[in-house]
């Protein structure tokens, strides 16, 4: 992910909100989902800000009790400097303590099951759906 345009923003918004009604609509009413990010080979180009400020708002808002957890690592010192002191605050509370950010993989690795995580980040399942392919079966269904 690098910066975005407007329009990329919009594209990307609604990419993001086409995946989490794609979980939502195969989960029980009450269970909740993790989610896993590696941060490998990210730098300044990659932050995001107006992506950020019009997605949380989003996530928070519209999913807010779907939300077990989110593990994203390795954080780059400077990302997490940014995590602290921009988007960290724009959170709600009960958001923000669902959000781990870590130094490697083991992050996850310990906390999540590694049968269900992808190769790519760290997990031992070969291959994962990807975002084109989960939005494809959307449109599709």
């Amino acid at each position: 992910m690098g910066k975005h345009t407007y329009d990329d923003i919009e594209v990307s918004m609604s990419a993001m909100v086409a995946i989490f009604e794609y979980a939502e609509s195969i989960l029980e009413p009450l269970e909740k989902f993790s989610v896993a990010v590696t941060l490998k080979g990210y730098g300044w180009k990659h932050i995001d800000l107006p992506w950020a400020r019009k997605m949380i708002p989003i996530l928070q808002n519209q999913y807010p009790e779907r939300l077990r957890s989110a593990y994203l690592a390795p954080v780059p010192f400077f990302i997490r400097g940014t995590w602290n002191g921009v988007i960290k605050p724009l959170l709600d509370p009960i958001t923000k303590d669902k959000i781990h950010l870590g130094k490697n993989e083991s992050l996850y690795l310990e906390a999540l099951d590694v049968d269900l995580l992808p190769a790519i980040v760290g997990g031992t399942r070969e291959k994962a759906p990807t975002n084109d392919v989960v939005i494809e079966h959307i449109m599709n269904t």
